[in-house]
């Protein structure tokens, strides 16, 4: 959080103060000229720095995930897509109960 912050207020500064002076000499209000004119010129810094953000969020999990070796060591979001990735394992596969060769399915055929 605190680096897409600082990446965000240094692309807000780098934005020539001009196109808010040239909207307030058009008539313009300060919600308006934030807006039609801020808000559409910091499109393209808000996709990167949401990209550098992912990626940054995406390599601390692969961390996490990579590094813990006991399931008392594993972080939040690790054991959160462990529990989710089996289940939709299985609903994938179509088994409701038993192993994934099917034998304990109750249904008597293996798939």
């Amino acid at each position: 959080m605190p680096f897409t912050i600082w990446v965000m207020t240094q692309y807000f500064r780098s934005l020539p103060k001009e196109l808010e002076e040239a909207a307030y000499v058009d008539g313009a209000s300060p919600l308006t000229v934030f807006w039609e004119v801020l808000l559409p010129s910091t499109v393209p810094g808000m996709i990167s720095t949401g990209l550098l953000a992912f990626i940054g969020a995406w390599n601390e999990f692969l961390f996490a995930l990579t590094f813990t070796v006991t399931d008392n060591m594993k972080t939040v979001p690790v054991v959160i897509s462990q529990f989710s990735g089996a289940s939709a394992l299985r609903a994938a596969v179509g088994i409701h109960h038993g192993g994934l060769d099917g034998s304990d399915d109750s249904s008597g055929d293996s798939w």
